[in-house]
């Protein structure tokens, strides 16, 4: 999921996560949050003042 504040010029977005088993989280999440944030800036022309990425789980590797 995905929360976004606005408040004065500052925009401000929160993303939720999952990660599978195994991931290096911190990476993972740098990736996530660097790509989010050039992404919606290129999209919307606004400055985010903030994306913070929570790691609400981590999902079992799936053994096919």
């Amino acid at each position: 999921g995905v929360k976004i504040e606005m408040k004065d010029s500052e925009v401000k977005l929160t993303v939720f996560i999952i990660v599978e088993y195994g991931v290096d989280i911190p990476k993972i999440a740098d990736e996530v949050q660097e790509t989010v944030k050039r992404s919606v800036e290129k999209m919307t022309g606004l400055a985010l003042s903030e994306v913070d990425v929570v790691v609400e789980g981590v999902h079992p590797k799936t053994v096919l």
